[in-house]
């Protein structure tokens, strides 16, 4: 401390670092969907757990809305799939690519998990990952989809009973 310095006028040092730091990113503008839009419902069972994804897109095609719904009013995995695909979808109208969430959730595995009713995916590894590998079908080109593992059954050369075909 200087001789004209008191210490009732000398800044704390904490505020000096907090005044040199740098400016957080802007958020980027969130893309609201239409007021009116056509959706997409997806009806699906893994490992005997009903549920259905409705989807719905923007304007210009890029997925925008992603709800799911399990069958049992009430559960845990009911509550915990709407918050997710709450998440997804404002993750999604703030620019965040959907190959992120497909890469990150593709493999999870946690119950419910097993066999399907999708001949595309005929067994998953929980909801998340199943959910990921649909949307990613539904939504993704094929050549984005075969960097992350995601293909169909016949781009895996599997016949529709899960069989594989001849090469």
């Amino acid at each position: 401390m200087t001789a004209t310095e008191t210490a009732s006028t000398r800044t704390p040092a904490h505020v000096h670092l907090l005044s040199k730091a740098a400016t957080p990113p802007a958020t980027p503008p969130r893309r609201h969907m239409p007021r009116q839009r056509s959706a997409v419902t997806t009806a699906f069972q893994v490992g005997g757990a009903d549920g259905f994804m409705t989807t719905s897109r923007h304007e210009d095609g890029d997925l925008g809305e992603v709800f799911l719904t399990m069958a049992k009013p009430g559960s845990t995995m009911r509550g915990l799939m709407d918050a997710l695909a709450i998440s997804i979808s404002i993750g999604l109208q703030y620019g965040a690519p959907l190959e992120t969430y497909v890469h990150q959730f593709t493999g999870m595995t946690f119950e419910p998990a097993g066999l399907t009713d999708d001949h595309d995916i005929p067994r998953a590894s929980s909801l998340m990952d199943y959910i990921a590998r649909r949307l990613a079908l539904d939504y993704l080109p094929a050549d984005i989809r075969t960097q992350l593992g995601v293909l169909t059954a016949s781009e895996n050369g599997e016949a529709k009973d899960g069989s594989l075909t001849a090469a």
